[in-house]
């Protein structure tokens, strides 16, 4: 079994057993924010206190943690640094994975949908269903220091899944701190879950480890964008 698959899933989810809430006011949504962030930010303290291992990086200059507990989803950590201001990474962060179907619920909270899709075997077994992930996405200045970005399964709205793919969760909590004028310190506490509480199977596994890697390692690819633009300007 995969280390990326729980059978109890993350409580903040949207399971069919745990209807959607459906905002009414900015006050609700207020709330529905307050709570995501919270949750996320005592995931990452839980990662911070506990006995962790060594994350695979896809860089030198990263490190990697996961907080991997029994019969849970684990917690994984990476941090770097991203030679650019906190505003612009902030910026560059929310948009990176911008789709036509965003909802922009106010001026910190977006709405998404994505699609991965899966490969096809080569060994001629059924194709796998392709994943979607309905997420929120929002933003918070901490203080003129530190900002984050946080990333969870949507409650504010209802979205029915195709038929012909599953419905995955992912959790994300990205800690921006200013370091310089032109450097950021980034800390990016994740946890994913391909398979939406259902039972993952072993021709499953491979993947489903390869995705998780790719999305906690997202801060590789915000080092390298900026580094490219530091090369053309220099």
């Amino acid at each position: 079994m995969s280390s990326f698959h729980a059978t109890n899933p993350n409580p903040f989810s949207l399971t069919p057993d745990t209807p959607s809430h459906t905002a009414t006011d900015i006050d609700d949504f207020s709330k529905t924010e307050t709570a995501a962030v919270s949750y996320l930010q005592a995931m990452a303290a839980q990662l911070n206190t506990s006995p962790c291992k060594k994350y695979p990086t896809t860089s030198s200059l990263a490190k990697g943690e996961i907080f991997n507990p029994s019969g849970k989803l684990p917690t994984v950590c990476y941090t770097t640094a991203v030679k650019t201001d906190k505003e612009s990474l902030t910026a560059f962060i929310v948009a990176e994975k911008r789709e036509e179907n965003d909802e922009q619920i106010n001026a910190n909270h977006i709405v998404r949908l994505e699609v991965t899709k899966l490969p096809f075997p080569e060994n001629g077994d059924e194709p796998e269903y392709d994943r979607e992930f309905f997420n929120s996405i929002i933003t918070k200045t901490m203080s003129p220091e530190v900002s984050i970005v946080a990333s969870v399964p949507c409650k504010i709205r209802k979205k029915e899944v195709k038929s012909n793919r599953i419905r995955g969760f992912k959790w994300g909590l990205v800690v921006l701190t200013k370091v310089t004028t032109n450097e950021t310190r980034v800390q990016f506490y994740s946890r994913f879950d391909i398979c939406g509480g259902m039972k993952l199977s072993d021709k499953l596994t491979k993947i489903s480890d390869d995705l998780a890697l790719e999305f906690a390692s997202r801060p590789t690819g915000w080092q390298e964008h900026f580094q490219v633009i530091c090369s053309k300007i220099s």
